[in-house]
């Protein structure tokens, strides 16, 4: 039984590969050249659902202290760890 549900896994997975075009052409993206773009005003953004997110994460990337608020426990993580052993081993 659970050969038959590896096989036709399987087998679905090359069907699905094999149908999925590899290069597909790009419709005519624009070139922009980042050295000389400038990113719009946070004000130009409008107030819908997107633009309320778009808002939100600026403030929560500028001012993150005021938008988590004192509340927000500062957790110790993996990766702190990992930088902590790797600097008493060196």
């Amino acid at each position: 039984m659970k050969l038959n549900i590896c096989l036709i896994s399987v087998v679905a997975l090359a069907a699905a590969a094999t149908t999925v075009p590899r290069e597909a052409p790009a419709a005519d993206m624009p070139q922009i050249d980042l050295a000389e773009w400038t990113p719009p005003s946070i004000g130009s953004v409008g107030d819908d659902p997107f633009g309320k997110l778009v808002k939100y994460g600026y403030a929560l990337f500028t001012d993150t202290p005021n938008q988590i608020g004192p509340a927000a426990a500062i957790r110790p993580s993996a990766s702190l760890a990992v930088v902590s052993h790797a600097r008493t081993v060196t």
